[in-house]
C-alpha cells in the first residue's frame, strides 16, 4: 500500500466546538489571545495535537464512530503558508491503520489522506469528551499537567495491552 504525503492536498480537521473551546482555554500551549503556557500547564503544544490524542484514546476505547463530522473546523492540514504542515509520519501511519482497521485493505480510501483524515475526525469527534473527562479529574494543583496525561495515557495503555494479551503468540 503505498500513501501520498498527508500534507500534499488541504484537509480540515475538525472538534466539537465545545470541546475544541475547552481544550483551547485549558490544555493547549499556543494561542494567540493569551500568553505562551508551559508544557507543565498546558500538556498540548498545539491543538492538532490534542486532535490527535483525541483520535488514540477514540481508538484505544473502541469507541463506536458518528456516521458523519459534527464539529467545527478548527485548522488545515495541507501545502499552503496558512496550513499546519508539520503533520508526522507516525501519525499518518496510525491514522492509516485505523483506516485498514475500519475499512478493511483493499478499501481505496486507505491510501487517500483526504479520506483517512476525514475518519481521524470521526474518531476525534468521540474521542475528544472522554480525553477531556480524564484529564479533568485527573488534574489538581499539585500534579503538572504533562504529568496527568502521561498517567492517563499509561493506564489506557495498560487495558489496552491486557485486552489483546490473550492474541499474543
Amino acid at each position: 500500500m503505498r500513501l501520498a504525503p498527508f500534507t500534499a492536498k488541504q484537509s480540515r480537521l475538525y472538534l466539537p466546538q465545545k470541546n475544541r473551546d475547552i481544550a483551547k482555554d485549558r490544555w493547549v500551549q499556543q494561542q494567540q489571545t493569551k500568553t505562551h503556557q508551559s508544557i507543565n500547564d498546558a500538556p498540548f503544544p498545539r491543538m492538532i495535537d490534542f486532535w490527535f490524542a483525541s483520535i488514540v484514546v477514540a481508538a484505544g476505547d473502541e469507541l463506536p464512530l458518528p456516521k458523519k463530522v459534527g464539529g467545527v473546523h478548527f485548522v488545515t492540514v495541507g501545502p499552503n503558508k496558512s496550513d499546519v504542515q508539520r503533520f508526522p509520519d507516525f501519525w499518518a501511519q496510525a491514522l492509516t491503520l485505523l483506516a485498514v482497521k475500519t475499512w478493511g485493505y483493499d478499501n481505496p480510501a486507505c491510501t487517500e489522506p483526504t479520506e483517512v483524515i476525514a475518519l481521524g475526525n470521526l474518531f476525534a469527534e468521540v474521542g475528544s469528551s472522554p480525553l477531556l473527562d480524564a484529564l479533568e479529574q485527573s488534574s489538581d494543583m499539585a500534579s503538572a499537567r504533562l504529568y496527568v496525561l502521561a498517567d492517563i495515557f499509561t493506564d489506557k495503555a495498560a487495558v489496552i495491552l491486557d485486552r489483546y494479551k490473550k492474541n499474543a503468540f
